[in-house]
């Protein structure tokens, strides 16, 4: 029913790491468009957001980002992130292709066959561009920038289930999570500078817990 975008499922995260529990990429995608919607929630009670139509294309533009933003994974699987952020040139070349992909993924998801019964070519060409479009831009502008904070909780929160359960081998993640951290220390995120400093400070105090028990 879901095309590719069903191997998600069986797409595992952390895959250079000994974890207690294999995340696949589905339940990330989950908790990407959970943790969006929350911090548009928050942004409305602060009134950062309008209740009004502006407000919700805001908060429906970074839905649909947040549900698509690894959709690719459904074909390449998760490369970990240090490798692929390291490497700006594989970096292009993975973005590169994940772009002609997620196409593929859109037009198998929505195959355009007999013009009388699926509407004008036309329209799936609309279509298919638009997923690939927003699949692209999910970590752009202010919509993007939600997304990208969110994809940063989902990787953060499954960090601290793993210490929680005592796997101590995700201190080895510390640096580069907290790397990742500081990205959001950026002018990008200053409308969502409340929330972007309190995580900065939770990877600080997970991390330094886990170290204190492994030395107690």
């Amino acid at each position: 029913m879901t095309g590719d975008l069903n191997r998600l499922r069986y797409m595992g995260r952390f895959s250079t790491s000994h974890v207690h529990h294999r995340e696949n990429v589905a339940e990330h995608s989950y908790y990407v468009v959970l943790y969006s919607f929350m911090i548009c929630c928050h942004l409305q009670l602060t009134g950062y957001i309008t209740e009004d139509d502006k407000g919700r294309q805001f908060v429906n533009e970074v839905m649909i980002k947040a549900l698509l933003h690894d959709c690719e994974e459904s074909v390449t699987g998760d490369m970990p992130r240090p490798f692929k952020y390291k490497h700006p040139g594989v970096r292009a070349l993975l973005n590169q292709a994940a772009t002609h992909e997620v196409r593929g993924i859109a037009k198998r998801l929505f195959p355009w066959e007999r013009e009388s019964e699926l509407g004008p070519k036309k329209a799936h060409n609309n279509l298919w561009e638009g997923i690939t479009k927003a699949w692209s831009a999910s970590k752009e502008n202010q919509t993007g920038a939600v997304v990208a904070f969110a994809d940063f909780l989902s990787v953060l929160s499954h960090l601290m289930l793993e210490i929680e359960a005592s796997n101590w081998t995700m201190r080895q993640h510390y640096e580069c999570t907290l790397e990742y951290a500081e990205t959001f220390r950026s002018s990008t995120y200053d409308f969502i500078r409340d929330l972007a400093d309190e995580a900065i400070d939770l990877v600080k105090e997970i991390f330094s817990d886990a170290t204190t028990t492994t030395t107690t």
